[in-house]
């Protein structure tokens, strides 16, 4: 699975009322580490995905 897969899964999850929080939280904290990476924020900003 590459990095922007986990972020993209996550908000298909919160956006079809998957509670993402809490009921998979181990998804949410590696979510998070993965946005926070340089690569990640250029990939999105040069698709233009953003990922509230």
């Amino acid at each position: 699975m590459r990095a922007t897969d986990a972020a993209v899964f996550y908000q298909w999850g919160a956006r079809i009322g998957l509670d993402m929080t809490v009921g998979y939280p181990a998804w949410r904290r590696m979510t998070k580490r993965t946005l926070q990476r340089p690569a990640v924020q250029r990939v999105l900003a040069d698709e233009n995905i953003s990922i509230a």
